[in-house]
């Protein structure tokens, strides 16, 4: 009964209230300067509402993918995900930062529509932003295993984002990456892989 009241009232209204909150009175529209600070309760409104939709993901995929894949809400979490990457790379706040990457991969896990999300909008996009990254997300083991599953996914038999990702960097990181053992670990890589058998 829980999840379909959550399916019904779209996750609690989690994404509608964080775009509010984020998003209101235009604060994404200029990219020029770093984003002012956003005030201690926003940041934790935030953080606990990654936290929530990582968990409820991660447990039932297909129906937070349906909600999140609708038509008002895709847009929402678009706008979210595209903001608080970047926002979180301009003030340093790595642990939600992570918790944003991996939250895109499992919205785009085998799900094109989701796929088409993530490439569109206003540039960078929200792929575009991820394939520009810190170089640390490149070369530490601990954040390419957050990183490069997420970039799988939003990829993974998708050829129009696969072309976008390859112009920022080689698709041979992500094969490479698929051969290791921490691929073998991640829930995400077995999740896409698991489609393909």
């Amino acid at each position: 009964q829980l999840l379909s009241t959550l399916q019904w009232t779209e996750l609690a209204g989690t994404v509608s209230l964080l775009y509010g909150m984020l998003l209101h009175q235009g604060r994404d529209t200029a990219r020029d300067s770093p984003p002012p600070p956003l005030p201690p309760q926003t940041l934790a409104v935030a953080t606990e509402t990654c936290t929530l939709l990582e968990r409820l993901v991660k447990q039932n995929l297909s129906l937070v993918q349906s909600v999140l894949a609708s038509e008002g809400i895709s847009l929402e979490f678009r706008h979210i995900a595209s903001y608080l990457l970047w926002y979180c790379q301009c003030h340093n706040e790595t642990d939600l930062l992570n918790q944003v990457i991996s939250l895109v991969g499992y919205f785009t896990a085998n799900h094109p529509d989701n796929q088409a999300i993530v490439q569109a909008g206003s540039q960078p996009s929200v792929l575009q932003q991820l394939a520009n990254l810190p170089f640390q997300y490149f070369s530490q083991a601990q954040l390419k295993n957050i990183l490069f599953p997420t970039l799988l996914s939003c990829c993974n038999d998708n050829t129009v984002n696969t072309n976008i990702l390859t112009m920022e960097l080689s698709w041979k990181l992500i094969d490479d990456y698929i051969q290791t053992q921490e691929a073998e670990t991640s829930q995400l890589v077995q999740i896409i892989i698991s489609n393909k058998k």
